[in-house]
């Protein structure tokens, strides 16, 4: 009897363990978000574009390696402090890097993380219900951030896997695609921007810092003056001007301070917010598009982050100037149109 009453009990529970497991195993987790579940609301398609802008605060994305790429390597920029800190900026300004060089790696993987997540967003948000304006601007915005990272990546490294679509696993190996096939995305993912995004004045106080039409037709300028197409370049660029959305800022000396942020001159700015709790991130250096400035100018000179660099208004229209930094709340990058500083005393136009 005692035999039988055990076995019984043994059954039971090894019953009761089978049917939970059965049940454990066919019921969905709750709480976790994936791209089946999420692309459900209007808000979430808007969490998925807000994720894509994410990107540009990155380390990976617009710090030490960035800086290392577009100034320390040219002759506009040193690295500064000591030889042991941040060791691998001084090979690239020695000229002594090799492939496997931190400044190449990080980039590559901090700009791909960002064309994934504009490619999730591509993908999935048309299948939202939502307005039917909205839905149009966030895909948009999110062609314009694709078009951003890949004209990075395209002046890093020339040739590039082109993705449009996120990746299966097995899909992971992917071949480079030529320069012309890169920049024909980035123009193509620019002129549908430009026809989707607003202009900068349509957009709500609290939206601010989201790509617009201007900043869409800015690029397009800069990427057709890449590819030696001066007419499509002067047509685009005469578009920002005539558009009436942007003005020089009154004073020069304020435009890369938080004075200036979000001012009639900045035509994308990258946006950023100190989380509670988080801790406080220092601010970096950010990519603006300046005006050529005249030698006088030029010859001014500003220290950032332990770095020398030239006077942002000695760069020229196509290349990247660098401001000084701030507080996490005015990590910024704008393509700008800026005046020459006061104490300019050349006769020539600046």
């Amino acid at each position: 009897m005692r035999t039988s009453l055990v076995m019984g009990r043994r059954i039971c529970l090894l019953t009761a363990l089978g049917l939970i497991g059965c049940d454990f195993l066919s019921t969905e987790p709750k709480g976790v978000l994936t791209t089946e579940n999420f692309f459900k609301t209007p808000d979430q398609a808007v969490q998925a574009t807000n994720a894509t802008y994410n990107m540009l605060r990155e380390w990976q994305v617009h710090v030490f390696s960035w800086i290392g790429l577009t100034d320390i390597v040219s002759d506009d920029a040193t690295k500064g402090s000591t030889p042991g800190d941040a060791s691998f900026l001084g090979d690239l300004d020695n000229l002594t890097f090799d492939p496997g060089n931190l400044a190449f790696a990080d980039p590559w993987a901090g700009y791909y993380k960002g064309i994934y997540r504009a490619n999730v967003a591509i993908q999935h948000i048309p299948d939202v219900s939502m307005d039917a304006t909205l839905k149009a601007r966030l895909i948009g915005e999110n062609k314009f951030l694709r078009a951003y990272y890949y004209f990075f990546l395209v002046r890093a490294f020339g040739d590039v896997p082109l993705l449009t679509q996120p990746l299966t696993p097995g899909e992971f190996i992917q071949p480079r695609a030529t320069s012309a096939e890169v920049y024909a995305l980035i123009v193509q993912d620019l002129q549908d921007a430009s026809a989707a995004l607003p202009k900068k004045s349509q957009y709500a106080p609290e939206d601010l810092g989201r790509a617009t039409k201007g900043a869409a037709q800015a690029m397009l300028a800069e990427a057709y003056l890449y590819l030696k197409d001066y007419p499509h370049a002067l047509a685009y660029a005469d578009s920002v001007i005539a558009s009436a959305e942007y003005s020089l800022f009154a004073d020069y000396s304020t435009l890369f301070t938080q004075a200036g942020k979000n001012s009639s001159e900045g035509v994308f700015e990258v946006e950023a917010a100190v989380m509670p709790g988080a801790a406080v991130r220092r601010a970096t250096d950010a990519p603006t598009f300046s005006m050529p400035r005249c030698r006088a100018c030029a010859a001014r000179r500003t220290s950032v982050g332990g770095s020398t660099r030239r006077h942002p208004s000695s760069r020229p229209a196509t290349s990247r100037a660098i401001r000084a930094s701030r507080p996490p709340s005015s990590i910024r990058g704008s393509f700008s149109r800026t005046a020459a500083p006061a104490s300019c005393t050349s006769t020539r136009a600046c």
